[in-house]
């Protein structure tokens, strides 16, 4: 069975070490995921162990610092997890703020990088392939699914537990428990607002003005259903063109449902079971996606008696017009008006299909 992310600590002493945050936070860590060991290292001599040696400090305030877009920011999922290394950096800067590399300070962390998906986070992270001269080697690599408010649950536990330790430690303030108080302190409408610009895959606490006031006009006004679905998906430079082109896609989405000569009742019917168990944990996790999706298409063509392989034209059940003009990186909008479904897209529409048991 799934046991999601666990971050086992044993607080050391740390003599040698001056800055007293460090100093107060030095601990041997072992980072286990689903069940496997992230922190498995090759020391020089080639000998393997479980744990690494640092403060956990760096960790904590990383953690406080990137909180919006580690809960929030959605858009690297787009990316293959094959390139989520942090070799990658240059090519992906968003790594800095979901890669555990990023927390820095000299510290060796694993290149781990965790993004969420909504109900799921998704959590990668890779062995290091050369080794440098004196330093460790992370020989683990893997994947998991974990759920997203375990994962909230415990980056906030990390924190929590190096705040304790600070306080056990009598370090006064630091800049990470005033980061930690002002995300707590956040009332709703600065929790919307950071959460918004995280969906844009923008740092909250550095938004320039012009961009603020842009979110503060446009972000309100989207209905609160779309609200999510509009921020992952619009483009920040035209996030004005994909508001205004929202309700025009609505209406046409609206008029394109009269066009859909089935009912979506049996199509439904024959995916509730599917839908109700769409993100259950079981003894191999939780299940991903793009299963779902196969299982509710193989039922749907069980029910309607349509061959696995056989190109599956869904015009019948979804009428569809295109919009002319630009839409601001939003690709469609969906309506079930009378129990009939219509989309409005902003390119011309194709609806068959070979592509396998889908």
């Amino acid at each position: 069975m799934s046991v999601g992310v666990e971050l086992r600590i044993e607080w050391l002493d740390a003599p040698g070490v001056r800055a007293p945050e460090l100093a107060a936070t030095w601990a041997r860590y072992e980072l286990w995921v689903d069940g496997r060991c992230v922190t498995q290292v090759e020391e020089a001599g080639g000998t393997f162990r479980r744990s690494v040696y640092g403060s956990l400090y760096p960790l904590a305030e990383w953690i406080a610092t990137n909180w919006w877009l580690l809960t929030g920011h959605i858009r690297p999922s787009a990316i293959r997890p094959t390139h989520w290394t942090w070799s990658n950096l240059r090519r992906y800067p968003w790594l800095r703020q979901h890669n555990l590399r990023g927390a820095g300070d000299g510290m060796a962390w694993p290149d781990l990088t965790a993004v969420p998906e909504g109900a799921i986070t998704r959590i990668v992270w890779a062995a290091d392939e050369d080794r440098v001269p004196g330093a460790l080697r992370f020989a683990s690599r893997g994947r998991a699914l974990v759920r997203s408010d375990e994962a909230r649950k415990t980056l906030a536990g990390i924190v929590q537990r190096v705040l304790d330790r600070l306080a056990e430690s009598d370090v006064g303030k630091t800049p990470l428990s005033t980061e930690w108080a002002e995300i707590g302190n956040a009332d709703e409408e600065e929790r919307d607002f950071f959460l918004a610009a995280a969906r844009l895959g923008l740092d909250p606490y550095a938004v320039d003005e012009e961009t603020t006031a842009k979110l503060l006009a446009i972000v309100p006004a989207i209905p609160d259903e779309l609200r999510d679905d509009f921020l992952d998906s619009a483009d920040l430079d035209t996030l004005d063109i994909a508001a205004a082109w929202l309700p025009k896609a609505s209406e046409a989405a609206r008029h394109a449902s009269a066009d859909a000569a089935m009912p979506l009742d049996p199509l439904r019917a024959a995916v509730a079971g599917e839908l109700a168990a769409g993100a259950v944990r079981d003894g191999a996790g939780l299940r991903q996606s793009w299963h779902v999706g196969f299982d509710m298409a193989r039922a749907v063509r069980q029910a309607l008696g349509t061959g696995a392989t056989v190109p599956f034209d869904i015009s019948a059940w979804v009428g569809a017009r295109t919009l002319q003009g630009p839409a601001g990186g939003l690709q469609g909008f969906a309506a079930v008006r009378d129990d009939r479904c219509g989309l409005a897209l902003s390119d011309s529409p194709t609806f068959a299909s070979t592509a396998g048991p889908g």
